[in-house]
C-alpha cells in the first residue's frame, strides 16, 4: 500500500536520476561524461515523458484509491514535456506538504488519529457510510473516497453536525440553500427526489452523501477538473473564479461584467421606483411641468440601463461558454493555482483541502481494515 501510495515520487526519482548509481569518474573520464550531460538528461526527459503517458493505465488501482492526485498527473502529461520534470517535483512537494498538514491540524499523535476515524470502528455506521458513498459514486461519476474523504474532513462524518455561524448541516456541512440548489438534478441523476425543506433531511446520511455528490458533479461540469470542483465545494464558485483571476489575470472569466450588472440592476430599481412615482403623479393630473420633463429622463435612463444590463450579460455569458476548456488552454489546475499563491506565502485553506482528501480515503480504509481484524479476532475468541 504505502509503495503505490508513492508512485508519484518514483516519478520524480525517474525524472531527476542519473540512470542509477555511477562510479567516479576518473580524471581522464571527466571531460567526457560532461559532454553526455545532455544526452542523459535528453534520455531522462524522454522516459519521463513515457512514464507520465503510461500512468493512468499502468496503475488503475492508485487512480481509484487517489482520484485527486491521478487528475494532477493527467493535467502535468498536458504541459510541455519540457515542463513536466519540475511539475511532477511539485507535486510530491504539495502532497506531502497536505500529508503533514492533516496530522498538524487534525490528528498529532496515534491515539488522536484513531480518534479521528472512530466512524471506522462503528462497524454498521461505516458500512452505511461506504454503502451511501458507493451508491452516489456509480451515479454522479464523484470517486467513492473523494466522498468519504470529504466527509471525514468535513465532520469525521458526524450526522447530525451543524454551525450557527455558517448554517451548514450534516456529514457534508451544507447549506440549505447550496442542498436545495443541488437537489434539483436529483431526479435526472438518481431517478427519485432528494427532498430538502429543513436542516434535519441533511441530517439522514443517505440524503446529505447524494447531495454533496450532485454538488461536486455540478462544479466538475462547471470548472472541468475534481480538484477545482472540491476547492470550489470547500470555498464557493464564486471564491474559486476570484482565485483563478488573481493567479492568472490573463484569464477572463466576465467579472468585471458581472460588477457592471450588479451595478446597472442596482440603477435601475431606483429608475423603475422613480419612474413609477412620477407616472402616478402624471395619471392623477397633479403633474408640474417638471416633474413631467423628469418622467421623461427618467424613462430615457431607465432604457439606457436596461441597454448596459443586457450587454454586459451577452459579453460575460460568451466569455464563460466554456470555462473548462479556458482554464486548460490556460494550465489552470489545483497545481498551477497552489504554486501561484505559494509564491506569495499565502495559500489559502481551499487550496490545500483537496489535497487531504486522498490521504484521508487512504486512512480510513486503513482503519477499517483494522476495526475488521479487530472484529474477527473477537469472534474467534469468543468461539
Amino acid at each position: 500500500m504505502k509503495h503505490e501510495r508513492r508512485i508519484v515520487e518514483g516519478l520524480l526519482v525517474a525524472a531527476l536520476a542519473t540512470g542509477g548509481v555511477q562510479d567516479v569518474p576518473k580524471p581522464e573520464q571527466a571531460k567526457t561524461k560532461q559532454v553526455d550531460t545532455l544526452t542523459i538528461e535528453k534520455k531522462e526527459e524522454v522516459r519521463n515523458s513515457k512514464e507520465l503517458e503510461s500512468f493512468p493505465e499502468s496503475d488503475p488501482k492508485f487512480c481509484r484509491e487517489h482520484p485527486v492526485e491521478s487528475e494532477l498527473m493527467g493535467e502535468i502529461r498536458r504541459l510541455p514535456k519540457t515542463e513536466q520534470a519540475h511539475a511532477i517535483e511539485q507535486l510530491s512537494c504539495i502532497f506531502n506538504d497536505a500529508r503533514k498538514l492533516v496530522r498538524e491540524k487534525r490528528f498529532a499523535y496515534a491515539s488522536e488519529e484513531k480518534r479521528y476515524f472512530s466512524a471506522c470502528y462503528d462497524t454498521s455506521k461505516y458500512h452505511d457510510i461506504v454503502t451511501s458513498a458507493r451508491f452516489a459514486s456509480e451515479k454522479t461519476g464523484i470517486p467513492e473516497n473523494v466522498l468519504i474523504g470529504i466527509g471525514f474532513l468535513e465532520s469525521q462524518h458526524n450526522t447530525i453536525a451543524s454551525r450557527e455561524d455558517t448554517g451548514v448541516y450534516g456529514a457534508f456541512q451544507m447549506t440549505l440553500d447550496t442542498a436545495k440548489v443541488a437537489s434539483r438534478s436529483a431526479k435526472k441523476i438518481f431517478g427519485f427526489a432528494i427532498p430538502v425543506r429543513t436542516p434535519e433531511d441533511l441530517f439522514v446520511m443517505k440524503n446529505s452523501t447524494r447531495l454533496a455528490a450532485l454538488r461536486l458533479r455540478s462544479l466538475q461540469e462547471q470548472f472541468g477538473q475534481l480538484g477545482l470542483a472540491i476547492v470550489a465545494y470547500a470555498g464557493g464558485d464564486f471564491g474559486l473564479e476570484k482565485k483563478i483571476v488573481d493567479a492568472f489575470p490573463k484569464i477572463d472569466l466576465g467579472h468585471r461584467d458581472w460588477n457592471e450588472m450588479v451595478k446597472a440592476n442596482r440603477e435601475g430599481k431606483e429608475l423603475q421606483k422613480k419612474v413609477q412615482s412620477l407616472i402616478r403623479i402624471v395619471r392623477s393630473g397633479r403633474a408640474t411641468p417638471t416633474q413631467t420633463k423628469e418622467l421623461s429622463v427618467a424613462t430615457r435612463l431607465l432604457s439606457a440601463t436596461r441597454d448596459v444590463y443586457t450587454k454586459a450579460k451577452l459579453r460575460r455569458d460568451k466569455k464563460r461558454l466554456d470555462i473548462p476548456g479556458l482554464l486548460r488552454t490556460h494550465h489552470v489546475n489545483l497545481l498551477s493555482l497552489h504554486e501561484a499563491f505559494k509564491k506569495d506565502g499565502n495559500v489559502p485553506h481551499s487550496l490545500t483541502y483537496p489535497l487531504m482528501i486522498d490521504e484521508l480515503g487512504q486512512l480510513a480504509d486503513k482503519h477499517a481494515r483494522i476495526a475488521k481484524k479487530k472484529n474477527k479476532s473477537d469472534l474467534d475468541k469468543a468461539e
